[in-house]
């Protein structure tokens, strides 16, 4: 297709591909023997339910130290003469909407592409806590916006708008601490943080190093005056002392372990996967080769505290490193996949016995794992977590055979 003769059509691609999205996953949640935040198993808007929640995030110490989201609920409830359910899922889905438009802007900076960005949205939106973001144990709130602010964040980054990120990226502190992971990582994208400390060096470091840390300033002013102003000192200090008990419920038998380990697989593992895949077989370049060790200091910072001050059930806590993962992902999964699926290939994979049998016992493994091994919290025929699983590690597996069995027989 010639991209130059339908720019005006391509203009409108994101936002069909966004809302299309966001519909599919409003559907899988209504569905009517769905067990989601929005609707208990009926088709109707739990309004009493997503009320409760809006109030727990207004009352409880860590919650309402977030309150960008719930301010825009009740704002939206109050402007459009709404209950405080439907608000809720207007709000949240159309921050999804958005996020997925931003994602497609940072994608289209980096790559150059427009289909590239395109099919980076679609890997964005079927990652496990987007595609299931309200169903228990993910009970997904504040991140819908803290994913559009983060995206933001990223873009005006790259293009060195510095007040747009400072603004942004304090917003997005505001509406989730845990962005604090993404700030950080930012730091390995200036080139003295890879120099010697010495005096020649050190200026531009401190530079770098205090206008990263900006957002930092500001969000910890507004911490302070939002705790002292509404007198959560006492609720913030008992918080911070009970939060090392959610180790011990993380892995407090081995059915726990189990759910831990697999709401940071389901989350993380096909995108570790395919980055690994691609590194492996690639030289990649100093831009992409920042996001890289940023993704991965993000992800060391941010599992130690997911897994020892938070409930690791909840999936979502996982995503954040993939804020340098998500622009990139076309690039990472679509990676030889034109070369290992043509039809000179899967006859040949299919027709060698010992690659078809590896490949069944695969399956029947990964069907033990997914519908065996794998019980969520919440357990439920009609979340399609367990299916999610499967297909997941199916093609993982049909990936990495396939990928070998072209790498020995063609030499490739």
């Amino acid at each position: 297709m010639d991209f130059n003769q339908h720019k005006s059509y391509w203009k409108l691609a994101p936002y069909v591909v966004s809302l299309l999205f966001v519909s599919v996953i409003f559907a899988i949640h209504m569905a009517p023997a769905a067990d989601s935040m929005l609707n208990e198993k009926n088709q109707i808007i739990s309004n009493g339910f997503l009320t409760s929640q809006i109030n727990y995030h207004k009352e409880l110490a860590p919650f309402a130290r977030r309150p960008l989201t719930t301010f825009l609920i009740e704002s939206a409830a109050h402007l459009l003469q709404l209950r405080p359910g439907p608000a809720f899922i207007w709000v949240n889905f159309g921050l999804l909407f958005l996020s997925g438009i931003l994602l497609f802007r940072v994608s289209t900076r980096l790559n150059k592409d427009t289909l590239t960005g395109i099919l980076t949205m679609v890997l964005y939106f079927l990652t496990f806590p987007i595609l299931f973001a309200f169903f228990p144990p993910i009970f997904t709130y504040d991140e819908p916006l803290q994913y559009c602010l983060l995206f933001a964040t990223l873009h005006a980054f790259l293009d060195k708008k510095w007040v747009l990120y400072v603004l942004w990226g304090s917003l997005a502190l505001i509406a989730r601490e845990n962005s604090v992971f993404i700030l950080l990582g930012l730091l390995l994208f200036f080139p003295s943080i890879n120099s010697r400390p010495n005096l020649r060096f050190s200026t531009k470091f401190i530079g770098h190093l205090v206008l990263v840390s900006l957002p930092l300033l500001f969000y910890a002013l507004f911490l302070l005056l939002f705790v002292w102003g509404n007198d959560l000192w006492d609720p913030t200090k008992n918080e911070f002392s009970s939060r090392l008990s959610c180790f011990t419920a993380n892995f407090k038998d081995t059915q726990a372990s189990l759910e831990t380990f697999f709401s940071l697989f389901l989350t993380l593992g096909p995108f570790g996967y395919f980055l690994w895949s691609y590194l492996r077989q690639n030289t990649i370049s100093s831009e992409l080769r920042s996001f890289v060790n940023a993704f991965l200091i993000a992800f060391a910072l941010n599992t130690v505290v997911v897994i020892t001050a938070t409930f690791a059930r909840e999936a979502r806590l996982f995503a954040i490193p993939l804020f340098f993962l998500w622009p990139w992902a076309a690039t990472f999964f679509g990676y030889r996949i034109r070369q290992l699926i043509t039809s000179a290939v899967l006859p040949g994979f299919f027709l060698n016995w010992r690659y078809s049998f590896l490949f069944l016992l695969w399956g029947i493994i990964n069907y033990f794992i997914a519908f065996r091994v794998y019980v969520p919290s919440f357990p439920s025929a009609d979340n399609l977590f367990n299916e999610y699983l499967f297909i997941l590690l199916e093609l993982m597996s049909f990936h990495f055979l396939i990928n070998r069995y072209v790498s020995r027989s063609h030499g490739k």
